[in-house]
């Protein structure tokens, strides 16, 4: 539970951790707790970890400001994070939701919704550092660039079962946005209804060469170029994705790149306008070459998280749950997990 609460009062970060000062280490444990109205702190208004490892669980970090890191700042960490919602935080630079300087954290069953930075990273902003995601959410964040991810000089990340979902830039990089950090393999990602006053709605790369494969890239836009992916001085390599609906699939501002073996929302794939001029998916400009594509999605991709789930219908013997249409079509993997009572959460009936 995170009942307690712990209420800065506006004047600091909530909890400073310095191993300068106190013994911090990986049996060290922060669990349970509410952090909230941090602020006037130049790093991390909710919680600031600087050096060390500590677990940190079952935590709310809500409604914190800060000049570096609006809900967490770490800084020489390898911290676990577990169960932890992160949200409505700002930051007056980078890292509205955590900022990650010389850092590796570790986090499972994160969500990051809701946070603000003025500059960089709206969700999450990482300087070298290489978190580890699984089972994370990162969604509705805003920033100038990398409305959802920020991930700058020599940052890499492993993830798993991420969904990037609704997060805005007012410049580039709605969803993810990647500057000179070679040597990244974005994969396992779904990068969902994000939104660039500029370029690159779902992803924007800047001067470097990652690796994108196996990623749902859907339903993304951008005002100028790249709706779905914009690339800029870089060379990235971009593969069996599903690259749909967002209208401009792919776009390169400099280099001839290969974006082969993906799925652009149509059997006869993307419009290229010398390679496939009767292509019905999205499009890509001239220096992508795409041949051959996928006919059909592929399913090595993660699954789509439902849309707007509701109940539309119930009685005492059934219950009838609809969603949005799939923009891949019918898609399955998927269990419904029931109990007679809130009580017996998480729940272990399922149906698939």
């Amino acid at each position: 539970s995170n009942n307690t609460i712990i209420d800065g009062n506006g004047l600091s970060s909530v909890i400073y951790m310095n191993t300068q000062t106190i013994d911090i280490d990986s049996t060290t444990l922060i669990s349970g707790f509410t952090l909230t109205n941090g602020g006037d702190a130049y790093y991390g208004g909710g919680l600031t970890i600087i050096g060390g490892s500590p677990t940190v669980s079952y935590m709310k970090i809500s409604n914190n400001s800060g000049n570096t890191g609006g809900g967490i700042y770490l800084f020489e960490s390898s911290s676990t994070f577990i169960d932890i919602k992160i949200d409505s935080n700002n930051s007056t630079t980078s890292g509205g939701g955590v900022n990650s300087y010389l850092s590796n954290p570790v986090m499972q069953n994160v969500t990051i919704k809701d946070n603000s930075a003025i500059e960089n990273g709206g969700g999450m902003y990482t300087h070298t550092s290489t978190p580890i995601l699984s089972n994370v959410i990162i969604s509705n964040n805003t920033a100038h660039d990398g409305g959802g991810m920020y991930m700058d000089f020599y940052s890499d990340v492993n993830p798993y079962k991420v969904n990037v979902i609704n997060n805005s830039a007012s410049h580039d990089g709605g969803g993810w946005h990647i500057r000179y950090s070679s040597g990244v393999t974005l994969t396992d990602l779904n990068i969902i209804d994000n939104s660039a006053g500029h370029n690159g709605g779902g992803v924007y790369v800047y001067g470097c060469h990652p690796q994108l494969q196996e990623l749902n890239i859907l339903n993304n836009y951008a005002a100028n170029f790249g709706s779905g992916v914009n690339t800029n001085a870089g060379l990235p390599s971009i593969s069996y994705s599903n690259i749909a609906r967002n209208g401009s699939g792919v776009y390169s501002e400099d280099h001839y790149l290969d974006a082969i073996n993906n799925y652009w929302g149509d059997i006869s794939g993307p419009y290229h306008p010398a390679e496939n001029q009767l292509g019905q998916g999205d499009s890509v400009n001239v220096r992508f070459s795409v041949i051959p594509w996928l006919t059909t999605p592929n399913n090595d991709a993660p699954p789509l998280p439902a849309h707007n789930v509701m109940v539309a219908g119930s009685g005492n013997d059934f219950v009838n749950i609809e969603w949005n249409q799939s923009p891949l079509g019918d898609f399955a993997g998927y269990k419904l997990y029931y109990d007679t009572d809130e009580s017996g959460y998480p729940y272990y009936n399922s149906i698939d």
